[in-house]
């Protein structure tokens, strides 16, 4: 490939984390020209998605000019919005996340939590 040749396939889906990956780890920002490549991956009829612990409206205020273009996958998964529109969203009851933090905090407590992990 000469120096020229900036083409590579594009997956139909991007997605990224945030911090320490996608944005500097020191300053928090966005790469330089990230709004270039967003295009191509776009162009290419491909989807772009940021996943984050963070909240919706944090994640949507790094990308000011892209949002409305992008996925977000914020609350460590608990919500899918795209255009500003949450798509999905799944949250713990009220009365499970109550007991699960009230167990977590007894000093004797034998409180685990297992999680099941599927193949791919």
């Amino acid at each position: 490939m000469d120096s020229e040749d900036k083409s590579f396939d594009i997956p139909p889906l991007v997605i990224t984390d945030l911090d320490g990956t996608l944005l500097d780890y020191r300053t928090r920002r966005l790469p330089d020209g990230f709004g270039k490549i967003l295009d191509r991956i776009l162009a290419a009829g491909s989807a772009f998605a940021v996943a984050s612990g963070r909240p919706p409206a944090s994640v949507r205020s790094i990308f000011p000019e892209h949002a409305d273009r992008i996925w977000i996958l914020s609350d460590n998964g608990a919500r899918l919005s795209f255009g500003g529109t949450i798509v999905s969203g799944h949250e713990i009851p009220e009365t499970l996340w109550t007991e699960l933090a009230a167990a977590a905090y007894l000093p004797s407590s034998s409180f685990s939590l297992d999680v099941a992990r599927e193949k791919m």
